[in-house]
């Protein structure tokens, strides 16, 4: 199978998140308050961050000064995040990056697969989550002819964004994606989580089961159908079928099947964490 950053989600059964090696992190949105309501939730003091949406519906501009005062509220002394940018700007520029920022300095890029340090050509394209929220206040005053953004509720960061410049152009347009963010990311217990894999494995051996079924689904850069809830069914150990939770048509996705049983499912994390990653959790 290609190589992909990406998490999956098991409804009711299990949660693994690895980034570094070749995969990543999950979501569980709550409910989401009109912006500008309600009182922000508190600053975890480590780990992932699980994004929930501001609701679209505002004009750009009160939405950005939104997100601004509840990422000033709530800005972390050190986080990293997933990025990358959708354009025609150039393999070098599109290829996703981690980013990792101190006291409001980047610190490090680095390849979110291999954990190299990359080098960029053009470092300004590679921003801090304030550096983002200036770049979305740029497209504001520009103003793009077209421009959607995506905000964090909690913390304000963009999930995304999207500006077209100039309508019915082809090649200007400019969108980016953040993922995986984390606040005072930390070296992760390699051993612990092993030990805690284990634990689970065992349990899951000792139950028996071989007739299943579960819902599944991946987050991670890749298509969008590798990101649609399906329904896995087990029967003798092996995938039998699997299926679209929303419509029950047969779903599957090109080459390889990225559709495991439970027993697949914990051989994939035991090759993630032997891949070192440089964050990883497990439920």
């Amino acid at each position: 199978m290609k190589k992909l950053t990406s998490l999956f989600l098991i409804s009711a059964i299990a949660l693994f998140a690895v980034a570094c090696g070749t995969d990543d992190p999950a979501t569980d949105p709550t409910a989401t308050p009109t912006p500008g309501t309600g009182s922000p939730t508190a600053t975890p003091t480590s780990g992932p961050v699980t994004p929930t949406a501001v609701p679209v519906g505002m004009e750009e501009q009160p939405r950005l000064d939104e997100a601004r005062n509840r990422w000033d509220l709530h800005e972390p002394d050190s986080y990293e995040f997933d990025f990358q940018w959708i354009c025609f700007c150039g393999p070098e520029t599109t290829t996703p990056v981690r980013i990792r920022v101190t006291n409001g300095e980047i610190v490090s890029i680095k390849d979110p697969v291999s954990g190299e340090d990359v080098t960029p050509s053009n470092p300004d394209l590679f921003r801090t989550i304030d550096g983002l929220l200036d770049w979305i206040q740029e497209e504001i005053d520009r103003p793009s002819d077209d421009l959607t953004v995506e905000y964090e509720r909690d913390f304000g960061y963009p999930i995304s964004a999207t500006a077209d410049r100039i309508k019915n152009a082809v090649d200007d347009e400019m969108s980016f994606q953040v993922s995986n963010f984390r606040v005072n990311p930390e070296t992760v217990d390699l051993d612990a989580l092993k030990a805690e894999l284990n634990q689970a494995q065992s349990r899951w051996y000792d139950s028996g089961y071989q007739n299943y079924t579960f819902e599944f689904w991946w987050e991670c850069f890749c298509p969008a159908e590798f990101s649609t809830k399906v329904k896995i069914e087990v029967r003798r150990g092996q995938v039998k079928s699997v299926t679209n939770v929303e419509t029950g048509e047969p779903h599957s996705v090109p080459g390889d099947s990225p559709y495991k049983t439970i027993d697949g499912l914990f051989a994939w994390i035991y090759e993630q964490i032997n891949k070192n990653p440089e964050f990883a959790a497990l439920e």
